[in-house]
C-alpha cells in the first residue's frame, strides 16, 4: 500500500536527550513517525531527502514512513531469486516449447548478471549447465543436486547482482548486448536475439510488478535488435523441377489423382499466387487448400487458374494500405 498523504515538520531539539537530541517528526496518511540525530546537520539531511521525495510526487510506504524508492533500494533480491520467481510464476501455462525458450534465455541472462570479482567463480559452462538442468527448472528443484552443480549454484546466490541495479540504462545495455553473441563468440541469430530479449523483458515488467523496480528499464535505452533475415534457404524449398515431378507422381493415384494434385498444386505454387504476401514462402500451409469453396478459382480458357480473394469491405477496402497483408490473412481457399 502506497500513500501521498506526507507532512513533514521542523526539526526540534528536544533537552532530555542527551545523546541524539535532534528529531525529525513526519506523519504518512494520519500515521506518525520520528527519528533522532545526534547532530541539527544530520537531522537536516534526513529531513531534506523526506521533503526531496514529497515534493517530486514520490508515494510513501505508511507502514515504515519512508518513500518507496529508498524500499527499492535496500530490497536484497537478487536476479538469480527473481528469475526462479518468474520461472515458478510462468512454468504451470507455458507450453513445453516455451518452457525451454525462457530457461535458455535466463540462463544466459543470469550468466551475465553477476558480480565477475566473485572469488570463486565456477566456469561459465559449468554456471550454464547447473541452471539449465537445476536452478531454473522447478520440475527438478526437488531432486538431488550433484555437488558440483549445487556449488555453482552456491555461488550464484551470492553472486547475482541484485534487480535494482537493472535500473541503470547500461547495465541494461550491458545485458542486451551480451544477447547478440553466441558462446562460441559469433553473432547471434536475429530471431535467437529476438526471443532472448523478450524474456528479459517480460522479467523485467515482473519485477515492476512486485514493486522491486519503478518501471521497466528496457524502455529507457534506445536499442535496436538485429533485424530477422527473410530470406529463404533454397535447401529446404523444392525447385520447379521437384513441384513437376511431384505432380506427375500424384497422377497415377487414380480417381483422387485430380484432388490431390489440385492439393499439392496449392501448397506448391500457392506462392505464385499470392507473391510476398503469403502466408508462407513457398506456399500454402497443408489446412488451407482442404477448405476448398467452389467457383473461386479462375481457368481462363481452361489453362492454368489463379484464385479469387474475397476482401471483408467493412473493415478495409482493397487497393488501401495493408490491404495485401489483409487478404493474405482472410483469403479464400480454392478450388481446383
Amino acid at each position: 500500500m502506497k500513500s501521498y498523504e506526507v507532512q513533514i515538520w521542523e526539526i526540534v531539539k528536544r533537552a532530555d536527550r542527551k545523546a541524539r537530541p535532534w528529531r525529525v517528526r513526519w506523519a504518512v496518511s494520519g500515521q506518525r513517525f520520528e527519528d533522532m540525530f545526534r547532530t541539527k546537520a544530520l537531522a537536516h539531511s534526513f529531513r531534506a531527502e523526506l521533503v526531496q521525495a514529497a515534493n517530486a510526487g514520490e508515494p510513501f510506504d505508511p507502514a515504515t514512513g519512508r518513500p518507496v524508492s529508498e524500499a527499492r533500494t535496500k530490497n536484497p533480491t537478487t536476479w538469480y531469486a527473481h528469475s526462479r520467481a518468474y520461472v515458478e510464476m510462468k512454468w504451470p501455462r507455458a507450453a513445453a516449447k516455451t518452457r525451454r525458450s525462457i530457461v535458455e534465455a535466463l540462463t544466459s541472462i543470469t550468466v551475465t548478471l553477476t558480480r565477475p570479482a566473485k572469488r570463486g567463480r565456477p566456469t561459465d559452462a559449468l554456471l550454464r549447465e547447473a541452471l539449465y538442468l537445476y536452478g531454473l527448472n522447478p520440475r527438478r528443484w526437488s531432486d538431488e543436486i550433484p555437488p558440483e552443480h549445487a556449488a555453482a549454484l552456491a555461488w550464484l546466490e551470492t553472486a547475482s547482482l541484485p534487480v535494482v541495479e537493472l535500473d541503470s540504462p547500461a547495465m541494461v545495455r550491458r545485458v542486451l548486448d551480451s544477447l547478440c553473441v553466441r558462446l562460441d563468440g559469433k553473432p547471434a541469430a536475429a530471431s535467437t536475439v529476438q526471443r532472448k530479449r523478450a524474456t528479459f523483458y517480460n522479467v523485467l515488467g515482473y519485477a515492476v510488478e512486485l514493486e522491486l523496480i519503478a518501471s521497466n528499464p528496457v524502455d529507457r535505452v534506445q536499442w535496436t535488435a538485429p533485424e530477422v533475415a527473410q530470406s529463404i534457404d533454397r535447401r529446404v524449398v523444392a525447385n520447379p523441377a521437384q513441384v513437376a515431378s511431384l505432380l506427375e507422381a500424384v497422377k497415377s493415384l487414380g480417381k483422387r489423382a485430380d484432388k490431390v494434385t489440385a492439393f499439392f498444386g496449392c501448397l506448391l505454387r500457392g506462392h505464385a499466387a499470392f507473391g510476398s504476401c503469403g502466408p508462407t514462402a513457398g506456399g500454402l500451409r497443408p489446412c488451407r487448400p482442404v477448405r476448398r469453396v467452389r467457383g473461386r478459382l479462375r481457368r481462363p480458357g481452361g489453362g492454368q487458374g489463379f484464385p479469387v480473394l474475397r476482401a471483408r469491405e467493412d473493415r478495409i477496402p482493397l487497393g488501401s494500405p495493408g490491404a495485401r497483408r489483409h487478404l493474405a490473412a482472410r483469403w479464400v481457399a480454392l478450388d481446383r
